[in-house]
């Protein structure tokens, strides 16, 4: 994971990423959440095919949300749920990510 303009963030067991997903929806629909493995990668499982998600990431350092942000559709994080890129499941993509910096 990397935040733009900022360089690299380290994943440890105090500093870690969660995934949050949503129903596609202007509000509310959350559906489940995941922790980001130390190498970036991350499973989610049983979500609806034909449905699109919207993805909140949070970086978190010591129990405390430091970032969160919705994935972006140019792959930097957004802090509207409006400019929130759609994923569906039957994608199976890759899903590429920066924090937007200055939160």
């Amino acid at each position: 994971m990397q935040e733009v303009s900022e360089g690299s963030l380290t994943l440890s067991t105090e500093t870690y990423l969660v995934v949050k997903i949503y129903e596609l929806l202007n509000s509310g629909g959350f559906v489940t959440k995941t922790q980001v493995n130390t190498d970036g990668s991350f499973k989610i499982e049983g979500l609806n095919p034909e449905n699109g998600y919207h993805l909140k990431l949070m970086f978190i350092d010591s129990g405390e949300i430091v970032k969160s942000q919705w994935a972006g559709k140019n792959t930097v994080g957004t802090l509207e749920r409006l400019n929130a890129k759609t994923y569906h499941a039957s994608d199976n993509e890759a899903i590429l990510f920066r924090f937007l910096s200055g939160e």
